[in-house]
């Protein structure tokens, strides 16, 4: 029996869709073995560490206590080792991922690595109403926790060295305290001055 051959009228035009068809076939092969990249991968901040979804190496230094905890990483930098200064921002940055970056947890990572680097500043504090009153301070964390506050080696005028952190720092005269006691204070500079507003 002999098979019938059906011969195209245009040859040419007859290559011309097969070879496009044959393109068309690899071409969704390639995509189909194409990875999916997924929209929330995490983003690189400027140091290498990574941020949460949704978020830039920008977003984490927001807000009063993102702020404090870069003035104090700047700080500290000099005196810490490359590794606890690494450390020190990651522990920052999963605070801030977390949603459990404050004033309180602030104080308590950049107290932690001062003490750790023996990072300290000279504090000048002064009381409005002059000298002779007692000063009195604690970090955020040591009220926390209801530890001791630190009395001040001298009266007002005082000059004490401490560690970088916020602190509570208030003042008294016979017993009595004569500013307010929750009035919150950075120090960071390697030189600080504290007024205390007495108005009791």
């Amino acid at each position: 029996m002999k098979l019938a051959c059906i011969q195209p009228k245009n040859p040419v035009k007859a290559l011309a869709v097969i070879v496009a068809l044959t393109l068309v076939g690899i071409g969704g092969w390639l995509i189909a073995q194409t990875p999916r990249i997924t929209q929330h991968s995490a983003i690189k901040t400027d140091e290498g560490n990574e941020s949460p979804p949704g978020k830039t190496a920008q977003d984490l230094w927001t807000g009063s206590a993102g702020i404090f905890l870069k003035e104090a990483h700047q700080r500290l930098a000099a005196n810490l080792k490359n590794d606890q200064s690494t450390s020190f921002r990651n522990e920052a940055v999963k605070l801030k991922a977390s949603d459990q970056l404050n004033e309180l947890t602030a104080s308590e990572l950049v107290y932690h690595y001062a003490k750790l680097s023996d990072t300290r500043s000279a504090v000048k504090i002064s009381s409005s109403k002059g000298s002779g009153a007692k000063v009195s301070y604690q970090t955020l964390g040591e009220r926390a926790r209801g530890e001791a506050a630190t009395t001040a080696k001298e009266l007002t005028t005082a000059t004490e060295r401490m560690y970088v952190g916020k602190y509570y720092i208030w003042s008294e005269r016979n017993g009595h305290e004569t500013s307010d006691r929750d009035s919150q204070f950075s120090i960071v500079d390697a030189k600080e001055k504290v007024v205390l507003q007495e108005n009791r």
